[in-house]
């Protein structure tokens, strides 16, 4: 099925404001990113941790709608995680990734288990 979004591809974050943003929800994925699956249209991400994490993926995700309103956000809590599905326009999907990217700020690839599932 095609994605079809009438709303026009543009953040309103400044450059500085997007590379911020990035590292918060890198941060929150280190923190407590349980898996991250591509859809067909997005993302769909699944965190485990306490209700402060918990709470801050919820602000991003809200925050994220407010400046780059072609996203959606779909949050459904179950037990301890909190499952987030994000979609996109096919034009946006790199910008997706870009913000939910498991790569590191050297250009490392974390590969690794999710920090609180480490020993």
């Amino acid at each position: 099925m095609a994605y079809v979004s009438e709303t026009p591809v543009a953040c309103s974050l400044t450059e500085r404001e997007q590379v911020e943003r990035a590292a918060e929800a890198r941060e929150l994925m280190e923190r407590a990113l349980v898996t991250r699956e591509r859809t067909e249209h997005g993302l769909r991400l699944r965190f485990r941790g306490p209700s402060e994490v918990l709470s801050a993926v919820r602000a991003l995700a809200r925050r994220e709608k407010e400046c780059c309103p072609f996203f959606e956000f779909e949050l459904a809590e179950s037990g301890e995680d909190l499952e987030m599905r994000v979609t996109a326009p096919p034009d946006a999907r790199p910008l997706l990734d870009s913000l939910f990217s498991t790569q590191r700020a050297d250009g490392s690839q974390d590969g690794s288990a999710p920090a609180h599932h480490r020993r």
